[in-house]
């Protein structure tokens, strides 16, 4: 029951339709409401409704569309062509320099918008960059990675050429293209100082758009925490004379101490992060008498326990937006505590070891 009420809930909050456009084959513009879902990978299709109040969800693929747009800086262009499919993976790469094309209809991401336009296609662990000039076409920009007799990786950067021929400032020199590496972070900055070349201050302003400041986001989230333990104990063990004996310690409360760390994953709408969490444990202290010896022959001993402990954990956390200002998370963790001071022992010289072991945490909150 409660997994099945908090699956709805996911599923009611994660639909947000947020104010767009498309245009379509025709080069009609719609305003709409699309669903953004902060895709990872370039998507194929989007949801859309008329009206934001609408019930009725539409759907639209990268075949319907010329281009479709969310918010101030999500911005998707369809293009139709040519795409190096080659493998990045290691066990997997070609031991061909070229690319291996393959003719696709795809979505690309703008990421620099300007005189010189680039977009960004990501598709599992495959990554590609994109780029056209002045109205043309749109391009990719080619790098790829082989394996050259079977030992050697080596690195096809034609893209360097590419930018050198097409897109160079009369300032820019070999060298500065030599360093330029086939990221988002390094192209972007590329493709904003060659738009900025040359313009004067006010027109770049207008026309020179940078479409990542949609993600520059607080993705680094610390937080101190407290709280209140409830801890018993419970013995079992044989004496000397091999009789079992059964005891527990009553429940005494200690406070807990920690940072949470956390990073927000950027895709998938902040739905998603990792996190760290280090607590420590004020010290477990409690006394307990305890009869040794068959039916009327023995005597007391006096058993005390002093334990404190630090919390390690390492997890996923996944967030259900209700609305804008409300939230439910469930995490899950591996932890381990492993323990500052640990003694158990009586007044007549007897000890047990105590030791922890890894285990897994659940959470949940609001």
């Amino acid at each position: 029951f409660v997994s099945a009420l908090l699956f709805s809930l996911n599923f009611y909050a994660q639909i947000n339709f947020e104010k767009g456009y498309f245009i379509d084959n025709n080069d009609v513009k719609t305003e709409c409401f699309i669903r953004n879902q902060d895709w990872k990978d370039n998507p194929e299709k989007f949801n859309y409704k008329v009206s934001e109040n609408d019930k009725e969800t539409l759907e639209k693929t990268v075949n319907q569309v010329k281009e479709f747009g969310i918010g101030e800086f999500e911005r998707f262009k369809t293009f139709e062509g040519p795409v190096d499919v080659s493998s990045t993976s290691i066990n997997e790469l070609s031991n061909k320099r070229d690319p291996l094309w393959v003719k696709k209809t795809i979505f690309l991401k703008t990421i620099i918008q300007g005189n010189a336009t680039l977009y960004e296609y990501i598709d599992g662990f495959v990554i590609r960059y994109f780029y056209s000039y002045n109205g043309s076409g749109i391009e990719q920009l080619v790098y790829k990675t082989y394996v050259e007799d079977n030992v050697i990786i080596k690195e096809n950067d034609l893209f360097k050429q590419q930018l050198l021929t097409k897109l160079k400032c009369e300032t820019t020199t070999i060298n500065q293209i030599s360093k330029i590496k086939y990221t988002e972070e390094s192209l972007s900055k590329y493709f904003l100082e060659f738009n900025n070349c040359g313009l004067d201050k006010k027109d770049n302003e207008k026309t020179i758009l940078d479409r990542r400041d949609k993600v520059r986001r607080d993705n680094w989230v610390f937080r101190l925490k407290a709280g209140v333990n409830f801890n018993s104990l419970d013995i079992s063990y044989k004496n000397s004379n091999n009789f079992l004996r059964n005891f527990s310690f009553d429940t005494s409360k200690t406070y807990k101490f920690g940072l949470d760390t956390e990073y927000i994953l950027p895709t998938n709408r902040n739905k998603w992060s990792i996190f760290f969490e280090l607590g420590f444990h004020s010290k477990y202290e409690a006394n307990k008498k305890v009869f040794t010896g068959e039916n009327s022959f023995g005597y007391e001993k006096t058993w005390s326990i002093s334990y404190n402990c630090l919390d390690l954990g390492l997890g996923f956390r996944h967030y259900m937006f209700l609305n804008n200002n409300s939230k439910l998370f469930l995490n899950i963790s591996g932890m381990y505590s492993p323990t500052l001071e640990a003694n158990l022992q009586s007044d007549h010289n007897d000890e047990l070891k105590l030791r922890s072991k890894p285990y897994l945490g659940l959470g949940f909150g609001y």
